[in-house]
């Protein structure tokens, strides 16, 4: 091999000069272990050997490198292999492979595998290849291990991505279950409060309205806050018990009660703050009066006596003795008599001027329980707890007041001094007034009011002995009863927790207040008639102004402030809206218009073009209001005046118009709605329907409509872009409404059926079913989550939208089956207005403030 090796390079396979540079156990390293270069590669590097070489075969270079290359190279390099058994096995072997190689035929030489070359380069560099393969197996292991974590990290973070989103996802449900369940919580409380106010529970009412969440309250808070506070100025207490009686001082400055504690106490008829305080008697004060200079304070108690003391010091004057506990005083309007009477039935009189005892009346017919005089002080009226009210003659013999009938009874040995005994009650007779009030239609002379524990209070012409008047509206027995100094109205206190305010010239009960929390005791009236005290058995005196809205009775305690009949309207209105300032209301019937100053409760009005009218609204600074009528024209009339300023024809047929409150109009006509511009008197643009359009509702930015046959569309009308499409239940009447932001939509249908979009998402939020009867109005307010709806029944309500329950129900007339024609809610938020087919327009005021509680201090 070594030869052939010489004899093709010409050379041997290790040059001479490495070997004799090299020691001798060099060179037999080298011999052993190191591996030649193949020929081809040795004349590759020995370029002038090999030039030489090339001329001694008579060929070039190139020639002679192909002709060693590949199998040559191989039958050479095995023929020299170091490992024996890779080498020929026999001479004849390694020249049988030469002559193959001749021939042109395989030979069987090849080149080491890979194997064989990495085992011999490892028996050779076993150190190197040690120290490179621990580098390596480290690389690798560190980035087996590095790849296996970042598998195993992403997996994690993708099953905490899924996690965070199963997590997220129950959050939100979680969070919508108890949003939900908030809200239905608030729904309950303010259910209860008014169910509890009116049962009579006013501390249970007023504690559960304090406790809903403020985040939920809406116009159903405002309201329930305005009905349990209504014209109450100030509330004092003091009184180690209920309080019993009370009167406001000559100069109205002052209010004096007496109470179950046996004292009597001075307040600040302004502030209700405390005063003074007299240790009067040893038992309750059952009643007192003031003297009509104001100087003197006269009091009755259950300890049987009366008492008389200085108004400015306080100090004792004088001290009656009775036979029995003294339930009831009264003093002439000339100041000359005071008459007192007790359990034992005898009333008896003192005479102021001379400080002696008058005269004793005995009707011995039960306990006397009230007493009044007769405005010329001539006669005085009693009532007891044996359900009879006797009238009596202040002077021996009698006088020719009293019927004839009777006149016949007391010459059978009626008592002496009776006029008249009446039974109009059917319980005792808890309270009695003479009433200055005359009632010209009627000769029915002079008047008295009498109230009873059968809760009526009944007017009576006690000269011939007709009943005439019947009040009704106390649910439980009335206490105390009284008149009013304007002398057109009067007051009672009720064991049904309210002080009610009547009017002899409406003939019905002008304003109801509630804020004891039990039986109303007593009430008094200020000198001016401004104000009114009541005082109950829960110790409380609570003031109240008497400039009240005037509002009818009914069966809830939420009825509306204000009540205004315009039967002048036509057959009924059709429509109320409240202006921006919410000063006044916008009334339209057939062929007629009036607007109403609520603050002074008057009308201006004035007659329509034409009773055909389709809309009206006001102009966003409320100077002007808007009328479309039905043949195109639009009217823009001065809401002062209410003279016609100008007008426009449309130049089409009008169902509707809606302004928002930026001004814009649209139009309504069939299945088209159009944006008009007022000043040039043009459509601006239009947009059309593929039915005819129920409703139109604008923010300011988007428009959408409803058609009958339910579909939806949401308009950017400034770009004239849609934003959505819906649908909904087909209905004869729908009405829709926006967000402020643009992002839900809200439509609720003829039968109760309502529902809400995300207007960005396209998703169904609410689809829900009032189970209301049928819807004949409604105003949506998705910013306040409120829907206020008319039924055709004549029930408003106020519904929650967020749960779909109705929080308060606001009947608003007794006759119940007449339809409510239209419903809003004031800009400021402060009125709820409705109308109805039978011509009366009803408010309910959000606004009132809660009274100031006074705690007591003593001068």
């Amino acid at each position: 091999g070594v030869i052939l090796y010489e004899l093709l390079t010409d050379s041997p396979p290790f040059s001479r000069e490495s070997l004799r540079a090299a020691g001798y156990e060099e060179m037999r390293r080298i011999i052993r272990e190191v591996d030649p270069e193949k020929p081809s590669q040795r004349l590759t590097t020995q370029s002038a050997e090999t030039s030489t070489l090339a001329g001694k075969r008579d060929s070039d270079l190139r020639r002679v490198m192909l002709k060693l290359q590949s199998e040559l190279d191989w039958v050479v390099m095995k023929a020299i292999e170091k490992d024996r058994q890779r080498r020929y096995d026999s001479v004849d072997a390694f020249a049988d492979d030469i002559l193959c190689y001749l021939s042109d035929q395989p030979v069987r030489a090849c080149p080491p595998s890979l194997l064989y070359r990495c085992t011999k380069y490892y028996r050779k560099n076993r150190i190197g290849v040690l120290a490179t393969a621990a580098v390596l197996l480290c690389l690798v292991a560190g980035f087996t291990s590095t790849a296996v974590q970042w598998v195993r990290a992403e997996r994690l973070a993708e099953s905490e991505a899924a996690l965070r989103k199963t997590a997220e996802s129950l959050a939100e449900t979680e969070s919508r279950a108890r949003e939900l369940s908030d809200a239905r919580l608030y729904v309950s409380q303010i259910r209860r409060a008014d169910t509890e106010w009116e049962a009579g529970n006013y501390r249970i009412a007023k504690r559960t309205l304090a406790e809903t969440r403020a985040d939920h309250r809406g116009w159903e808070h405002q309201l329930l806050r305005s009905r349990f506070s209504a014209d109450s100025l100030a509330v004092g207490e003091g009184h180690e018990g209920p309080i019993l009686s009370l009167s406001f001082g000559k100069a109205g400055k002052q209010i004096i009660t007496g109470g179950a504690d046996g004292t009597i106490r001075y307040w600040d008829a302004d502030s209700l703050l405390q005063t003074e305080r007299i240790e009067a008697h040893s038992a309750p004060v059952n009643a007192l009066v003031l003297t009509p200079d104001g100087k003197t304070i006269v009091s009755a108690g259950e300890d049987q006596k009366v008492k008389f003391w200085d108004f400015a010091s306080g100090d004792a004057q004088r001290e009656l003795d009775h036979t029995s506990q003294v339930n009831a005083l009264a003093i002439s309007p000339d100041g000359k008599h005071i008459a007192y009477g007790g359990s034992d039935g005898d009333i008896q009189l003192w005479n102021l001027t001379t400080q002696e005892l008058g005269k004793r009346y005995q009707p011995k017919f039960g306990s006397i329980l009230t007493l009044a005089f007769s405005p010329d002080g001539d006669h005085f009226a009693s009532g007891t707890d044996r359900n009879v009210l006797d009238f009596w003659n202040v002077d021996y013999p009698l006088s020719s007041l009293g019927s004839a009938a009777y006149a016949l009874r007391t010459a059978l040995g009626a008592p002496d001094g009776l006029l008249d005994r009446y039974t109009g009650h059917n319980m005792q007779v808890t309270g009695v007034q003479f009433s200055p009030y005359e009632f010209l239609e009627e000769d029915w002379g002079p008047i008295a009011l009498s109230a009873g524990d059968d809760g009526m209070i009944n007017g009576w012409a006690y000269q011939d002995g007709q009943q005439f008047l019947y009040y009704s509206g106390h649910t439980k027995p009335i206490r105390d009863l009284q008149i009013s100094p304007d002398e057109i109205s009067f007051a009672s206190a009720g064991a049904d927790g309210t002080v009610r305010l009547w009017r002899y010239d409406e003939g019905v009960e002008a304003a109801q207040f509630r804020g004891h929390l039990s039986e109303v005791n007593c009430v008094g009236f200020s000198p001016d008639g401004k104000r009114l005290a009541s005082g109950g058995e829960d110790g409380r005196l609570i003031l109240w102004g008497t400039n009240h809205k005037s509002i009818r009775s009914g069966w809830y305690f939420d009825e509306p402030d204000q009540f205004f009949d315009f039967e002048d309207l036509g057959d009924y209105p059709l429509l109320s809206v409240t202006s921006p300032d919410g000063k006044q209301i916008l009334n339209v019937g057939f062929g007629s218009l009036a607007v109403l100053e609520i603050a002074i409760q008057q009308d201006n009005k004035v007659d329509l073009r034409s009773n055909d009218f389709a809309h009206a609204t006001w102009r966003p600074d409320g100077e002007q209001i808007v009328v479309s009528f039905r043949d195109g024209s639009v009217d823009y009339i001065d809401a002062s005046s209410l003279d016609v300023v100008k007008s426009d024809d449309t130049g089409m047929s009008l169902d509707t118009h809606f302004q928002d409150k930026q001004g814009n109009i649209f139009l309504v006509s069939g299945q088209m709605v159009a944006l008009w511009d007022a000043d040039t008197q043009t459509t601006i643009r239009k947009w059309t329907a593929g039915a005819p359009i129920s409703n139109v509702w604008s923010n300011g930015e988007s428009l959408a409509y409803v058609t009958d046959s339910g579909e939806i569309e949401i308009f950017d009308f400034s770009s004239d872009t849609r934003l959505a499409s819906f649908r909904t239940d087909s209905s004869p009447q729908n009405w829709i409404s926006i967000s402020e932001d643009s992002k839900k939509v809200a439509v609720v249908n003829q039968q109760g059926r309502l529902k809400i979009w995300d207007i960005t998402s396209g998703e169904l939020k609410q689809d829900l079913d009032l189970s209301e009867p049928v819807l004949s109005s409604a105003s949506i307010d998705l910013d306040a989550n409120r829907l206020l709806t008319g039924n055709e029944n004549g029930f408003v309500r106020l519904w929650d939208l967020y749960t779909g329950e109705y929080l308060l129900a606001l009947p608003a007339w007794e006759n119940i089956g007449a339809r409510v024609y239209a419903v809003d809610v004031s800009e400021d938020q402060t009125k709820i207005v409705c109308v109805s087919e039978s011509t009366e327009v009803y408010i309910w005021d959000l606004s009132a403030d809660t009274p100031t509680e006074r705690s007591s201090t003593t001068r």
